[in-house]
C-alpha cells in the first residue's frame, strides 16, 4: 500500500506532517498533494512534480497512479470543504483506492442559513464518497458515529531535566475567534512579573485580529507577539519556555470540537500546560491545569513557577508521537 494526502495547506504547516513522515520511516511511500495556486506533488517535503491549478482531474489521477506503480492507494482527503467537486471527480477516477474523509475540525463552525445548508451538502458528499471517516476530536464521534478517532500527536520530546520553571510563558495559537483576547489582557495585568510570548498565525491576515493583538501588546508591556512559526522551528522555540498556555474561549461551538496540536507540543516537550476547560483539555485534566478565568490562570501560573505545581510527568511523548499514530492509522485502514 502507498499513501496519498490531499490538502490545501502548505506541507510545512500541515498538522499531520508527522504522520506522513512516520509512514515514510516505516517504508510506506507517501505523496502529499497540495492544492493551491498550482497542484504540487511532494515527497518528504520536496516537490516532485506539479500541475497548473486548472489541470484536469484526469491528469491529477494519472500522477497519483504513476506514484502508486500498481500498488493499492490509501487516499486521505484533508481538503475539508475546499474543492469538493474536484475531490468527487478524483474519487471516481481512483475507484480502487481506500478513500478516507479526514474530519480534523468541526467544519460547520457557527454557520447558519444558506451557508450552513451548502456546508451540509459538501459534508454529505465527502462522507458518501469515502470508504471510512476519521476524526481528530473524540467528541466528533457524536457527529460522525461510525468514524475512527485518530488522536493528535507531536514530534517533540522533552529537552531534559528541567529546573525551576521560568516566568516566560509560551502562547502558541492560531489567532482567530477562538482565542480569548480579553482573558489574556486581564492575565497580563494580574501578572506583571511574567512575560507572555505569542507565536502563531493571524487567521486570513485579518486586520481586525492584528489590531487586537497590537492593542494588547501596546497596553501590556509583558505581552510580545513574535509572528508565525513553522513546525521545524518548534523544538528550538520551546526550549525557551517551561509553561504553555491555551486561552480558548469557553462554552462555544468553535471550541467544542477543537483538539489543538499546541497542547500535544507542550506536553511532549515536557512543559506544564494551562488551558481553559474546553472539552479536550477536560479530557486531559490529569496532565493539563484547567483555569476558567484570568484570576484562576494567575493562581495556577504562580503555583507552577513559584511552588513547583506539576502535572506533566515527562512521559507523554512515549504514547503521543506520530509513530504510534501511524500504527493506529494502519490498524484502522486494515479493519
Amino acid at each position: 500500500m502507498k499513501l496519498a494526502v490531499l490538502s490545501f495547506n502548505d506541507y510545512q504547516r500541515y498538522f499531520r506532517r508527522g504522520l506522513c513522515e512516520a509512514a515514510e520511516e516505516s517504508g510506506t511511500r507517501t505523496l502529499y498533494v497540495q492544492w493551491g495556486k498550482q497542484i504540487d506533488f511532494l515527497r518528504r517535503g520536496e516537490i516532485q512534480t506539479a500541475l497548473p491549478c486548472d489541470a484536469s482531474i484526469g491528469d491529477v489521477a494519472r500522477k497519483i497512479r504513476e506514484f502508486a506503480q500498481g500498488d493499492r492507494m490509501c487516499i486521505v482527503d484533508s481538503m475539508a470543504f475546499h474543492c469538493v467537486h474536484k475531490a468527487f471527480l478524483l474519487r471516481r477516477n481512483l475507484r480502487d483506492s481506500i478513500w478516507i474523509y479526514d474530519v480534523f475540525d468541526y467544519f460547520f463552525y457557527d454557520s447558519t442559513g444558506k451557508i450552513l445548508f451548502i456546508k451540509k451538502i459538501k459534508d454529505w458528499l465527502n462522507g458518501k464518497m469515502a470508504d471510512k471517516v476519521m476524526v481528530l476530536s473524540q467528541n466528533l464521534i457524536e457527529v460522525y458515529p461510525s468514524a475512527f478517532h485518530l488522536d493528535n500527536a507531536s514530534h517533540l520530546q522533552p529537552a531534559g531535566k528541567r529546573g525551576k520553571p521560568r516566568k516566560s510563558v509560551a502562547v502558541l495559537a492560531s489567532f482567530d475567534a477562538r482565542f480569548d483576547y480579553g482573558l489574556m489582557a486581564d492575565l497580563a495585568e494580574l501578572l506583571p512579573d511574567f512575560a507572555f510570548h505569542f507565536h502563531g498565525w493571524i487567521k486570513d491576515d485579518s486586520a481586525k485580529i492584528k489590531s487586537a493583538l497590537d492593542e494588547l501588546a501596546a497596553r501590556r508591556s509583558n505581552v510580545v507577539y513574535h509572528g508565525p512559526y513553522s513546525n521545524a522551528e518548534l523544538d528550538e522555540l520551546l526550549n525557551d519556555y517551561d509553561i504553555g498556555l491555551l486561552p480558548y474561549v469557553q462554552n462555544h461551538v468553535l471550541t467544542r470540537y477543537v483538539n489543538p496540536d499546541k497542547l500535544y507540543h507542550y506536553l511532549c516537550k515536557g512543559m506544564e500546560a494551562v488551558a481553559t476547560p474546553i472539552p479536550q483539555a477536560r479530557a486531559m485534566r490529569d496532565r493539563v491545569h484547567l483555569a476558567g478565568g484570568a484570576r484562576e490562570f494567575a493562581q495556577k501560573l504562580r503555583a507552577i513557577a513559584e511552588n513547583g505545581l506539576a502535572l506533566n510527568g515527562g512521559d507523554f511523548h512515549l504514547s503521543n508521537n506520530w509513530q504510534t499514530r501511524w500504527r493506529e492509522f494502519l490498524s484502522f485502514v486494515e479493519r
